[in-house]
């Protein structure tokens, strides 16, 4: 049976290594309705040597994020996990939220793809990155089935910076009828490190 509504208000499901080994992953039950909000969020880590797990949203309707984030990041050496976000009738960030996976300053590893299948995709004051700040790729962004991707004051990114790795970053938002980017939104795809910036669109 698929639950009707799954609501995190100023709470956090994690899965976190400081040692030798992998972050599990985190699988979310089906749902029609997932909300995060008032600083919630999903995270898996690493802070040693070992990769991060994935986090996954196997079927929903609608996701929702208010000041609230899914994040994926590694510290040590190992890459970031997969983030798959399954809403098929709409993904939507508003109010400072974020989903991101990132390689920081110190770590050694690969930050993995961000998917996310639904049919609109909206921001509001929001991002979507996958970056690199240590050594390793940044990695893609994809949202292959929208029909309608929106941004107000938000971005969706792919970044190397200074001293990133050497692998090309992608963006790809693919809507087959509308792409709306207001007051200052951006799509990109930057190196300021080693590395090629990557395709936007």
């Amino acid at each position: 049976m698929t639950n009707q509504q799954l609501q995190l208000e100023n709470s956090k499901i994690t899965a976190f290594s400081s040692g030798v080994g992998g972050a599990g992953s985190i699988s979310l039950p089906e749902t029609e309705n997932l909300t995060l909000m008032n600083g919630s969020e999903i995270s898996v880590s690493t802070g040693e040597k070992g990769n991060a797990g994935s986090i996954t949203v196997p079927l929903g309707q609608n996701i929702s994020l208010d000041n609230s984030k899914i994040t994926a990041s590694t510290s040590g050496q190992g890459n970031t996990g997969i983030i798959n976000l399954r809403g098929t009738r709409k993904i939507q960030l508003v109010n400072n939220s974020e989903i991101s996976n990132a390689v920081d300053e110190k770590g050694v590893g690969n930050a993995r793809e961000i998917n996310l299948d639904t049919a609109e995709l909206s921001l509001e004051n929001s991002e979507i990155t996958s970056s690199t700040s240590g050594l390793g790729n940044a990695g893609s962004i994809t949202v292959p089935d929208a029909t309608s991707i929106t941004l107000d004051n938000s971005t969706i990114s792919t970044e190397i910076k200074e001293k990133g790795g050497r692998i090309n970053p992608v963006t790809s938002p693919s809507p087959r009828e509308t792409l709306n980017l207001r007051n200052q939104s951006e799509i990109t795809a930057s190196t300021s490190g080693e590395g090629n910036a990557g395709k936007s669109g």
